[in-house]
């Protein structure tokens, strides 16, 4: 433990981590060199200790969430490190142990349990303890993971140095904080300082504007006074006013109330006399109503007596209609009995002449057994005709199919599109997307080529498939550059489909032969030359203009067997290759001939070296993409077969025209047979009918003889008997409403006696309360008027309160001893009259509306006198701290940047040496110090600069992932972090695979650097040194120098299901004896030239066989 660094790794127990089911590593006090196959958990040991030692799962680069380094299918991990302690001497080494749960929390901290030296603990606790020991698992200078390593040459200067000084002195980069800070604060204050002065200009500013307002303010407020004297005296002009006008009123009061006194004394005489008067007019009043009720009652019985009158007179008109009823009731059944009489007689008469219902009967039954005779024959002839006619259907449907599937054999373009689709599906969803939206388009659109072409024949299709390009066949042709843009557009660009597009003119143009008329006459007549290429297919023109432009088929000739022969025996080639008149350059040519089933295309190209042609033979297979859509045999198929059931159609036509005749013939005897049977049907119906209508006849005639002879007599009798009694009711009620009525005539004029004596007394009652009025209505006047005079003087006194209270209130003249206040002065000096007073009070309002009303101009001035006063101080306060912060600044910037330039001094130094070992060349430099401009130093884009050359042609160059390759960075990195290894206060260093990528020789070179700087010799104390390092490489080079380096220690990492359940059941003395063993007896084995495959096997190692692992790790 003595030799170990303070915070140095004793001990890394990891359970269930990763790959690792359970495993301890005990890292040596310097270098530690980790080996293992990839895969096997070299790595893991870097992840735990970053995350044991309180880092967080994104330093590392592999996953944000600390639940993904638990290891497969199990619920928790666990990190446990033991630190050496700052005493060597003392028992106590800090353990600290990370346990993680994959089913706890949600984050990355509440997935984990920690605990210190078994105590339970928190995140936050043990950071505190690692950064004490002076550990940065976050510093890349001091902690590069495998999966961090490409950004550490991806950081930029300013980045670099704070890490550096991390590295070194975290008192650094704690200063250099505090310097970027102090800047801040003094740019910060120095806006500050001028952002017052502005302000202050502006409150100036503001402040000379509000004086005038509070002048006009002042004075208006001085006639707003003016108005408050003037109301206040107002409140006592207004109080006497009212006291006047109360004595005025109590002077009226007493007048009324003797006038009121004397028409009372007149008015008692008549009420006694009117009261007397209308006593005697209420007795005759009564006297009249009695007798009026006695008319009344009279009358009621009168009514009732009018009503028992009215019914008998009913009841007498009801009788004797009654008795005139009977007789006539007699004479109408007599009359319907004799029209009875007759219908019956009429239906006998149609009856008989009807024939009987049994001959009707007979009849019926014979017509039945034609009908059924003659549908059983219709039903023989109808199956005979239906087979035949279903079968003739048959043919007519199976000829429609042939028909229509010859039809669709002819069109060949379709067919050939589909062949062409099926094929292609990319030009399937463009010719899908063209003929969709044509109407986009400005002018037509053809295409794919391949499909506008209609060739002549199957030999041509093929001459034009292998002459004309592929992609040119699939082109689409467009005439304008719209048309041409908006297809790649919206197809290329958007739907991402391959497309080709070729654009020709709109006009056509005119043909150039490469052969004259004379010389193509020649060579039909005697080479069998057919034509040209371009007349042995149609198409439309935009689209010949295409083929002619990108494959010249206008050039190209077709010919025969004949040209084949010629080509063979007659050196025509050498005629199509010969100059042209006037020319002494060869010409080349194309042509296709044909031998047999074969063709063939000879294509000659004049070189633009010799001069001279170069011929190409193609043997021409059979078309594909312009093959006829169905051949010719299919075609002839289909055409006998139309032909054979055509002529089985007419073979069968006269045998199904006969047994149509027949067919119809049948249905005609049955319609006939069928109408018979109707007919009797119908017969029979009629005489049915007609002895139905005669029995109801006769019945009804039986009904009216008997209604005619019923015996009326009885009933006449007893109609006649009530019409007597009710003649006798009559007459006496007559008599007993001649009596009512002379009653109602004597109480009828004693009623009018009695009335005309009450009229005469209502005259005198009324011509005495006339009088009896008249004087109520003067007292009733007096009376009301002295209520409004007692209401005025109440209102009065109220308001000569109110009016008292409010002016003593506002305005009062003395003081609570009875002195008078300086008021009652201000006030006598007022206008004497309500009148002037309100003029007064005009006048000053006149004045006051030519101000502006605005109370807030006051209360903003005294505003801006305080914001003045607080903006002076807040400026001086400002100024004095910027002094102070400029001192502070410039005391800490000489420490700082003294101590920075030294260290960064030492840095290159040991960099360039380290380079120069490499034959290469390096320098570390302080960037942005010399850029301070007016007192502005910008500490923020201060940086560290790594720059390399690693050829002698070269320049120095800032290091950069753009600029060198991946080997150059990593030397460029592992440099870097051995010139800082010795000033860093980092216990341990981690680099995890950086050597990879690197040549032998560089990587020799490395491993050397690495072991030197790392197994320097100790100071003082054995564990004065740099610390400890960890290099994790997956292979070492062989015969490296420093590897015998006793401060070295190798760490091997086997790792699988089948390894030694306990590390310590390897024997490593043992092992290596026995392989140099196994050495030896194969190097005499193959001196003496034989092999023996038993002894072999003996002379293998024989190592302890691992125990197999209950649970097998992830390989």
């Amino acid at each position: 433990v003595g030799e170990y660094k303070p915070g140095s790794i004793l001990r890394v127990k990891m359970v269930n981590f990763l790959t690792y089911k359970e495993v301890e590593v005990c890292p040596g006090p310097r270098l530690n060199v980790v080996c293992g196959p990839n895969g096997s958990g070299k790595s893991t040991i870097l992840c735990a200790l970053c995350l044991g030692l309180g880092g967080q799962p994104n330093l590392l680069g592999r996953a944000d969430d600390v639940k993904l380094f638990i290891m497969h299918e199990e619920d928790s991990a666990e990190i446990e490190i033991e630190l050496a302690p700052k005493d060597p001497t003392q028992p106590h080494h800090d353990i600290i142990k990370r346990h993680i749960i994959r089913a706890k929390g949600r984050s990355n901290a509440g997935a984990s349990d920690w605990y210190v030296n078994d105590e339970k603990s928190s995140h936050k606790e043990v950071k505190e303890l690692v950064r004490g020991y002076g550990v940065q698992v976050d510093n890349l200078c001091t902690f590069l993971p495998q999966d961090r390593v490409g950004s550490f040459s991806g950081f930029t200067a300013q980045s670099l140095l704070v890490e550096t000084q991390k590295a070194l002195d975290g008192d650094l980069y704690g200063d250099q904080q505090k310097l970027i800070e102090l800047e801040s604060q003094v740019g910060q204050s120095d806006r500050t300082v001028q952002t017052t002065e502005q302000k202050l200009e502006q409150l100036q500013k503001e402040r000379e504007r509000l004086e005038k307002e509070k002048e006009r303010m002042e004075e208006r407020e001085a006639c707003m006074q003016r108005i408050e004297l003037l109301e206040k005296k107002n409140l006592w002009l207004t109080f006497d006013e009212r006291r006047a006008r109360a004595i005025d009123l109590k002077r009226e009061k007493d007048t009324k109330k003797a006038e009121l006194k004397e028409v009372m004394r007149r008015l008692a005489p008549l009420e006694q006399r009117d009261q007397f008067l209308q006593n005697e007019c209420n007795q005759f009043k009564n006297r009249i109503n009695q007798k009026e009720q006695e008319i009344r009652a009279e009358n009621v019985k009168k009514d009732k007596l009018m009503r028992k009158i009215d019914s008998c007179d009913d009841e007498i008109t009801t009788i004797a209609a009654d008795i005139e009823n009977i007789e006539t009731v007699q004479r109408k059944a007599l009359r319907r009995a004799e029209m009875q009489q007759q219908k019956v007689e009429e239906c006998e008469r149609v009856l008989n002449d009807l024939p009987t219902m049994e001959k009707l009967d007979a009849q019926h039954r014979e017509a039945s057994a034609a009908l059924k005779q003659a549908k059983r024959d219709h039903d023989l002839i109808k199956r005979d005709y239906m087979v035949q006619h279903r079968n003739m259907q048959d043919l007519q449907e199976k000829i429609g199919i042939e028909n229509r599937k010859f039809q669709k054999m002819n069109d060949d373009k379709a067919r050939r599109r589909e062949a062409i689709f099926q094929r292609d599906q990319n030009l399937a969803a463009t010719y899908e997307w063209v003929d969709a939206n044509r109407k986009l388009f400005r002018r037509p659109i053809f295409g794919p080529i391949a499909i506008e072409v209609t060739t002549k024949s199957q030999n041509t299709a093929a001459y034009l498939e292998q002459h004309v390009p592929s992609n040119t066949l699939r082109a689409y042709v467009v005439e304008c550059k719209e048309d041409y843009d908006l297809l790649y557009r919206e197809v290329r660009q958007k739907m991402n489909l391959p497309v080709n597009i070729q654009l020709v003119s709109r006009s056509t143009q005119p043909v150039h032969r490469i052969y004259s008329n004379g010389r193509m006459t020649l060579m039909k007549e005697k080479h069998g030359v057919i034509g040209y290429l371009d007349e042995a297919f149609d198409a439309p023109g935009p689209v010949m203009e295409a083929l002619k432009a990108s494959a010249n088929v206008h050039a190209v000739l077709v010919g025969s067997s004949r040209t084949q022969e010629s080509i063979d025996r007659h050196g025509l080639l050498n005629l199509l290759s010969s100059a042209k008149e006037g020319s002494s350059q060869a010409t080349s040519y194309c042509i296709i001939s044909a031998m047999n089933d074969k063709s063939y295309k000879y294509t000659g190209q004049v070189s633009r070296y010799s001069g001279k042609i170069n011929t190409r033979v193609d043997e021409i297979s059979a078309a594909r993409m312009l093959a006829p859509g169905v051949s010719e045999e299919r075609k002839n198929a289909v055409k006998e077969s139309i032909a054979k059931l055509e002529a089985e159609y007419e073979q069968n036509r006269p045998i199904h025209e006969n047994l149509k005749e027949k067919f119809e013939a049948a249905l005609e005897v049955g319609k006939q047979r069928n109408k018979c049977v109707e007919d009797v049907k119908r017969r029979k119906n009629q005489v049915s009918n007609a002895k139905i209508k005669l029995e109801t006849a006769q019945r009804k005639l039986d009904d009216d003889i008997a209604n005619a002879q019923k015996d009326k007599s009885a009933e006449k009798k007893r109609n006649q008997k009530k019409l007597k009694k009710c003649i006798v009711n009559y007459t006496s009620t007559l008599k007993v409403i001649s009596e009512t009525q002379e009653r109602i005539m004597r109480l009828t004029f004693a009623k009018a006696g009695m009335t005309v004596k009450d009229n005469v007394i209502s005259e005198r009652v009324a011509r005495e309360n006339a009088q009896l009025v008249k004087e109520r209505a003067v007292a009733q006047a007096l009376q009301q008027k002295l209520e409004e005079i007692m209401h005025g003087m109440n209102q009065i006194r109220s308001e000569l309160r109110n009016l008292k209270e409010q002016a003593e209130q506002h305005a009062p003249l003395y003081d609570s001893s009875g002195q008078e206040l300086p008021l009652k002065e201000q006030l006598e000096e007022l206008p004497e009259s309500v009148e002037e007073v309100g003029a007064a009070i005009e006048e000053c309002r006149t004045k006051m509306q030519g101000m502006e009303n605005n109370p807030g101009v006051l209360q903003e001035y005294g505003r801006i006198l305080r914001a003045i006063e607080a903006a002076e101080a807040e400026r001086d306060k400002v100024a004095n701290g910027v002094s102070n912060n400029k001192t502070k600044l410039e005391r800490l910037l000489h420490t700082w940047k003294s101590r920075l330039e030294n260290t960064i001094k030492e840095v290159d130094s040991k960099f360039s040496k380290y380079m120069q070992d490499l034959n290469c060349a390096g320098e570390v430099v302080l960037a942005g110090s010399d850029n301070a401009e007016n007192g502005t130093y910008n500490f923020k884009n201060w940086g560290v600069e790594i720059r390399v050359r690693f050829r002698q042609a070269g320049t120095l160059q800032v290091l950069s992932a753009q600029r060198h390759s991946g080997g150059e960075r990593s030397v460029s990195t592992i440099m870097y972090m051995m010139a800082l290894q010795e000033l860093m206060s980092s216990p341990f260093r981690c680099v995890d695979e950086i050597n990879q990528g690197l040549d032998e020789r560089n990587e020799r070179l490395v491993f050397k650097r690495i072991v030197q700087n790392s197994t320097l010799a100790p100071g003082a104390v054995t564990n004065d040194h740099s610390g400890q390092y960890f290099l994790i490489t997956p292979k070492l080079l062989p015969n490296l120098e420093g590897m015998d380096n006793p401060r070295l220690t190798a760490l091997v990492v086997y790792n699988g299901p089948y390894n030694f359940k306990d590390c310590r059941d390897w024997n490593v003395p043992k092992l290596v004896e026995r392989a140099e063993s196994k050495k030896r007896n194969v190097e005499l084995e193959s001196a003496d030239g034989e092999t023996d495959e038993a002894e072999e096997e003996e002379s293998e190692v024989e190592v302890p066989a691992p125990r197999k692992k209950k649970n097998k790790s992830r390989p």
